[in-house]
Formats: C-alpha cells, structure tokens, sequence
C-alpha cells in the first residue's frame, strides 16, 4: 500500500492531476471489493476498444483523402529512385514508406528490420453478461479500467452490457501448445482472483 501512495504522487509530478488511494476498507463504497487491499482511482485514462480505434483512425484517414486497400499485403519491397511495393496484384511507388506493424511484420520488409522489433502478446478472455445478483456476489460492479500491480499484470474491465473481461500477458512463442497453456493460465487466474464469478461461462478467449 506504501507503493500505491508514492504512485499517487507520481501521478501527480508527471501528468498533473490527483489519484486517490483507496484503502480495503472504503472499496466496496467504490464498486470495488476483493481480492484487492486497496487501490488508486487516477481522473484520466479510459478502456480504449481497439477496433473500434482502428477503424475511426481508418474513417479519419479517407476523410482526409487517403486511399486505403484492405486486404492486399504487400510482399516484396525494393528501393531505386523510388520505393516499390508488391502486393498480390500490381504494383505501388512511392516516395516514402511508412511501416505501421504494431510489432508483427515480415522479417525481409524492409531486411534491415530483421529482428529489431518484438510482437507481445495478450491473452484474453470474455464472460457472458454477469446479471446485477452475479456482479454483487463478487463485489465488483464499477465500470472503470483496472489493472493490478504485478511486474506482468492482470487488467480487466467489466464492460456496460454486464460481460467481463480478464487479460494478460500471453503465450512466449506462437504454437498451438503454448497458446493452449496461456489460456489455462488466464482461466485460473480469472478464478482465483474473481471466485464469484468461477463457473461463469467464457464466450470469448483469444
């Protein structure tokens, strides 16, 4: 809990607004109860969905006349007095490249990028809608984006339609076994921390 305050004037220094610590006995005041001993409310920050991200930044881009093609990776890539680009099908030049990878590329595109960026990945899971009754036996019923302080934490909203969801970081290496190993992983974890909420069935994991 020391941590937690010295965060909170952290918090504070760098982005100049006030955190809150809350102590174990005040967060059921808050929507919030066990597993927790206490916890910071910080007045800024909101659970971004990143589809719905994407695909404003993309309504963004054509608005301001970019030309977008879905569905055509490009392949090869050479540099002469201007770049070209291979896609399935024809050809694109251009002056400038720019490459937005979000850590998941080809190791040849361009070849000086091999091996200097590195994916991480998440592992989450999503519950049916936990009626008012199933979000009071937990405990939890606030709205708010939360994360817990572990080196490699846990972070979980529970969304306004009543499903919650549970993530983490996933599996080291993409193999079916090591992504089968995650997911047990986050359902034990999910049980541990949100016993209530045990036997909830998960609709969606990835």
């Amino acid at each position: 809990m020391t941590a937690l305050r010295r965060q909170a004037a952290d918090v504070k220094n760098e982005y100049g607004v006030e955190a809150r610590y809350i102590n174990a006995v005040h967060l059921s005041a808050h929507a919030l109860t066990r597993p927790f001993h206490g916890t910071l409310t910080i007045p800024i920050g909101v659970a971004l969905n990143p589809r719905k991200y994407a695909n404003g930044l993309l309504g963004v881009a054509q608005s301001a006349g970019a030309k977008v093609f879905a569905h055509s990776p490009v392949t090869g890539l050479e540099k002469h007095q201007t770049f070209c680009l291979n896609p399935p099908q024809g050809q694109i030049t251009a002056e400038k490249v720019t490459f937005s990878t979000n850590g998941y590329f080809l190791d040849h595109l361009p070849d000086w990028m091999r091996g200097r960026y590195l994916p991480v990945q998440s592992s989450i899971i999503v519950t049916l809608p936990q009626t008012g009754e199933e979000q009071a036996a937990q405990g939890w019923t606030s709205l708010k984006m939360a994360f817990d302080r572990r080196e490699l934490l846990h972070y979980f909203p529970l969304m306004p339609e009543g499903r919650f969801l549970f993530g983490m970081p996933g599996a080291i290496f993409v193999t079916a076994r090591a992504n089968k190993a995650a997911m047990r992983k986050i359902r034990a974890d999910f049980r541990q921390m949100f016993p209530a909420w045990a036997d909830s069935d998960i609709v969606d994991h990835y």
